[in-house]
């Protein structure tokens, strides 16, 4: 007979299955609502140092098209002028050092 680990107290699939249903509960208070479609543009924005790419989802996260534009003044107007101001916009993550040191 093999012998399983003990687990600490409080770590079983109960105690997941009442820490969701706390969620839920949570949600349901707030007012959150399950299922819920983003009814928002997004623009996905590729930073680049003289040109950036830039993706539009539409609100149920289809691609809708994709430009880019330089980055100066020129550019900034040409992405004012196609992406909605209402939009969500999202950002590269990527670290300076990263990038200067190509780590």
């Amino acid at each position: 007979m093999a012998l399983r680990p003990r687990l600490p107290s409080g770590s079983g699939v109960a105690t997941a299955l009442v820490m969701t249903k706390e969620m839920e509960k949570r949600k349901a208070k707030s007012g959150a609502k399950k299922g819920r479609v983003m009814n928002r543009i997004v623009a996905g924005i590729d930073l680049g140092d003289s040109e950036s790419l830039v993706t539009v989802l539409s609100p149920v996260g289809n691609v809708t098209y994709r430009f880019s534009f330089q980055m100066n003044d020129e550019g900034y107007s040409l992405f004012a002028s196609i992406v909605p101001k209402d939009a969500r916009v999202a950002f590269e993550a990527q670290a300076w050092h990263t990038r200067s040191t190509g780590l």
